[in-house]
């Protein structure tokens, strides 16, 4: 929807105290926010700006970010969707920042600290965007489709997008930082397969929790595909044609016994790992054994043939439910990986699920 030009023109910004407002005559009726998109606009500040006064393509972006000073200035009201990333317009807030994808040196600290400053008043505001589920990876130069579950990326991330931006400059490791005040912390790695399956030495089927899937199943340790290093762990899922239940894998870390896994701090702490699933309709998890019994933590919903990093935190309820003997809360102090859970609706087909670097940071 093309919408009348705004009439508060001078008006500060009433949605972030230190932007300026310049209004766009370009945005539609939004249905909720979910995410947050970053661009880099591959022209000046004040280029960007006019361009988004009058263009006839009707793009805009809600903010404009300076490269010298991180001036911001915003351009369509947080209420409305601006038009910046095609069919994803209702429900993310779009930040342009000046510069060009490959030329690093626009990406300035000021621009950084102020875009970073930015979001973290966007997961302050509303429940849906958590600066914790902001992209934590490597840049990219082309269009990567990351998952729903991550909250912060750029507009390469998104399905059904051309765009590269903001492109293999980004240090998207350096703007999590910023957005997690922190969280930089320690990396400690429970399994890497370089050189074993490590923790994962049973079958998928070897839990009596796994549903739908044939004890032809698998869990091998392959250096043909991995996100990092050499190896990966390949979990190879196969229907059980007898059965027409939805997947449920509950693919245990040492055979599921707390002894012979790896003490975990709660404090500070995400649970983590790269995942690549070869199909559509995936799902994964992780299950804790606590003080009290075993938590189940929320699913991650992952894009089809590609690496994404997928995370949980030790320290926050809303991300638990409550599983065997467990309260829906990590409350021990140090606790223990049981088990990655993957699920999928039934399907006759073969699925390859490859996991990488299974790690706990604090």
């Amino acid at each position: 929807m093309l919408a009348p030009a705004a009439t508060d023109v001078g008006i500060q910004s009433t949605d972030y105290g230190p932007a300026l407002w310049v209004p766009s005559p370009y945005y539609r009726s939004r249905s909720s926010y979910s995410s947050v998109t970053i661009h880099t606009a591959q022209g000046s500040y004040a280029g960007t700006i006019n361009w988004f006064k009058s263009n006839p393509y009707s793009v805009s972006a809600h903010y404009v970010i300076r490269s010298s000073d991180g001036q911001v200035t915003q351009m369509v009201r947080n209420a409305n969707g601006a038009h910046h990333v095609g069919v994803h317009n209702g429900t993310t807030l779009g930040i342009e920042h000046e510069g060009y994808v490959n030329n690093s040196s626009w990406y300035t600290t000021a621009m950084y600290n102020s875009s970073a400053a930015l979001v973290r008043s966007f997961c302050s505001k509303y429940s849906a965007i958590s600066c914790a589920n902001a992209y934590n990876g490597p840049s990219h130069s082309g269009v990567v489709v990351l998952s729903t579950s991550i909250d912060v990326k750029g507009h390469q991330h998104y399905s059904s997008q051309t765009h590269t931006d903001p492109g293999i400059n980004w240090d998207w490791r350096r703007y999590y930082t910023l957005l997690n005040p922190g969280s930089g912390g320690t990396t400690k790695y429970l399994d890497r397969f370089e050189s074993s399956v490590g923790h994962f030495t049973t079958s998928p089927t070897y839990s009596g929790s796994t549903r739908g899937i044939s004890t032809a199943s698998s869990a091998t340790r392959t250096c043909s595909t991995r996100k990092n290093g050499s190896c990966s762990l390949r979990v190879l899922l196969k229907d059980n044609a007898s059965s027409s239940a939805n997947w449920s894998v509950r693919l245990l870390s040492g055979a599921g016994n707390p002894s012979s896994n790896t003490a975990l701090t709660r404090a500070n702490g995400k649970i983590g790992f790269w995942v690549y699933a070869g199909g559509s309709g995936m799902k994964v998890g992780v299950g804790i054994d606590d003080s009290d019994g075993t938590e189940r933590s929320t699913t991650r919903t992952l894009s089809a043939n590609t690496w994404t990093y997928v995370s949980w935190s030790l320290t926050d309820a809303a991300q638990w439910n409550a599983w065997v003997g467990g309260n829906g809360a990590i409350t021990a102090g140090t606790v223990k990986l049981d088990a990655i859970w993957i699920e999928r609706a039934q399907t006759s087909y073969d699925v390859n699920v490859y996991i990488d670097d299974v790690q706990i940071r604090n």
